[in-house]
C-alpha cells in the first residue's frame, strides 16, 4: 500500500500536465420512483443504478436519470420531471449545486475550476473560443489577465483584470491564475 503513493508522485514527474485525481459527485438514489415527465436525451443497457447514476453524475448534459430494475437499463434526461411512484424503478437527480472540479493546468500555470463562474465585473476582453485550455492559455499570456470565464455552452471566453467571487455554473469553466 505504500508503493502506490510513491508510484503516484513518481508518475506524474514523467507526465506533465497530468492531473492525477478522483471525482465523486453523489446523486441521490430515490427508490422506487420514475421521472417520466420527458427530457430523455440517452439511454442504455446497466449493471446497476449506482452505474446510472456515475455515468449522469459525469455526464454535464444530464440533470436526471431513470434504472429500470426489471430490464436494468438506464435513461438519462436533460430536465428533472417530477417524481412518480414505480416499484420497479429507481431514479435521481443531480444536485443542483454540483460539486467543483478542480485542477492545475501546469502547462499555464493556472487553476482551472469547472462548474464556476465569476460573476461581477473585471471582464475586459471577450471571443470565440475551442476550448478552456486555449482560454487559459490566452489569459496566462496576457500580463493583464487574472482570472477568465469560458463558456461550454457558447465557447466563448471572457478573460478578467480581477478575480470575482466564484458561484456554480455547470456550463462554465473557470480558470485563475497562480
Amino acid at each position: 500500500m505504500q508503493r502506490l503513493p510513491i508510484f503516484l508522485v513518481c508518475l506524474s514527474c514523467f507526465l506533465p500536465g497530468a492531473v492525477l485525481a478522483q471525482e465523486i459527485i453523489n446523486i441521490p438514489l430515490d427508490y422506487n420512483t420514475q421521472r417520466a415527465g420527458g427530457g430523455d436525451y440517452r439511454n442504455f443497457e446497466s449493471p446497476s443504478a449506482e452505474e446510472c447514476a456515475r455515468i449522469c453524475a459525469e455526464d454535464e448534459r444530464c440533470r436526471a436519470f431513470d434504472y429500470s430494475l426489471n430490464i436494468r437499463r438506464c435513461w438519462l434526461k436533460d430536465s428533472t420531471p417530477a417524481a412518480e411512484p414505480n416499484n420497479n424503478n429507481i431514479s435521481g437527480v443531480k444536485p443542483r449545486k454540483a460539486p467543483t472540479r478542480v485542477r492545475r493546468d501546469k502547462g499555464v500555470g493556472m487553476k482551472l475550476e469547472q462548474g464556476v463562474q465569476r460573476t461581477g465585473g473585471g471582464d475586459y476582453m471577450d471571443f470565440e473560443s475551442p476550448d478552456a485550455e486555449d482560454c487559459a492559455r490566452r489569459c496566462a499570456e496576457d500580463p493583464r489577465c487574472r482570472a477568465f470565464d469560458y463558456s461550454l455552452n457558447i465557447r466563448r471566453c471572457w478573460l478578467k483584470d480581477g478575480s470575482p467571487v466564484p458561484s456554480p455554473n455547470n456550463n462554465n469553466i473557470s480558470g485563475v491564475k497562480n
